[in-house]
């Protein structure tokens, strides 16, 4: 028969047991919660950098700022003889406004439509393969 001292080591070393699985869970479950954290933040990091304006400008497009480097979003807000910073993707420049009239609204003329392959004088349809 054991002894009550005896009895009671056993039921610790069964606890410490069960303690140690639990921690190890814990540990799994929160290396898996932050792996799981770091690659949410690494594709909002992305999507961070996707919508900044230097990929806008990597694109093509430039932005315009006057000399408190206010950008500006209008052509009507330039002054003549204005200095102004124009930003590319590679790098900047100063340029001033030079006041000449803004392009006008005229529509662009659009290209002619090709030339029907029809033969002349056939109207509609397919016409004769032969």
């Amino acid at each position: 028969m054991m002894s009550r001292a005896a009895n009671a080591r056993e039921r610790i070393l069964a606890q410490r047991e069960r303690i140690a699985v639990l921690q190890q869970r814990m540990r799994k479950a929160q290396d898996g919660a932050l792996q799981n954290a770091w690659l949410r933040l690494r594709g909002l990091e992305q999507l961070r950098q996707s919508l900044g304006y230097k990929n806008v400008l990597a694109r093509g497009f430039a932005l315009v700022r006057d000399s408190a480097r206010r950008p500006l979003r209008q052509a009507a807000g330039i002054a003549p003889g204005a200095v102004i910073r124009i930003e590319f993707s590679d790098g900047s420049i100063g340029a001033v406004a030079d006041g000449g009239p803004a392009p006008s609204g005229k529509p662009v003329e659009k290209p002619q439509p090709k030339a029907s392959l029809r033969p002349p004088g056939r109207p509609g349809g397919q016409g004769s393969l032969f």
